[in-house]
């Protein structure tokens, strides 16, 4: 199958793009920037339908939680958001560090944060027993790496990380 070019926004923001996302449900395009700032656009049409800044650095990656019915933003600034369908923050869970990259492990029932020298596993908390979407009081943390993970996979029960350190 070949690629398509279907549309192309020229104009997204006065700084650099940090991370991208998709959101399935709404169809939507999300754009983070190095200045703390979110863009949701329409995928079909393109139209620009939010601007948001909630995160002060860097937003490093974007997750859809099926379950939740949540969109995760990550940053350096140790935030991850939990955003409601409608654009509104729903949690701010502050773990302390850069958030590099996410994922979800479904069958763990776990988010895994790549961090700097370490990967974090929080468990999911979709009715907020520990006060936030996830509960961050007792991680299982790894720490494999030597430098910042910046890719993580979940398959099946498996949890596969990368990083500038060179290890899978």
């Amino acid at each position: 199958m070949a690629m398509e070019r279907h549309y192309t926004i020229t104009d997204t923001h006065s700084r650099s793009i940090t991370a991208l996302g998709y959101h399935p449900v709404r169809r939507e395009i999300l754009v983070g920037f190095e200045d703390g700032t979110i863009k949701t656009w329409e995928a079909e049409g393109g139209k620009l339908v939010l601007t948001t800044k909630e995160h002060k650095g860097w937003v490093t990656d974007f997750l859809y939680w099926s379950d939740g019915k949540l969109t995760l933003s990550s940053s350096n600034d140790g935030l991850i958001i939990a955003w409601s369908s409608g654009g509104q923050v729903y949690d701010m869970i502050n773990v302390n560090q850069p958030v590099y990259c996410m994922a979800l492990s479904n069958k763990r029932e776990e988010l895994v944060c790549g961090l700097n020298s370490s990967v974090r596993l929080y468990q999911l908390d979709e009715y907020r027993d520990s006060g936030h979407v996830i509960n961050i009081s007792e991680p299982t943390i790894s720490r494999e790496h030597t430098d910042i993970v910046r890719c993580v996979v979940c398959h099946d029960a498996r949890i596969y990380t990368a990083g500038y350190d060179q290890k899978l």
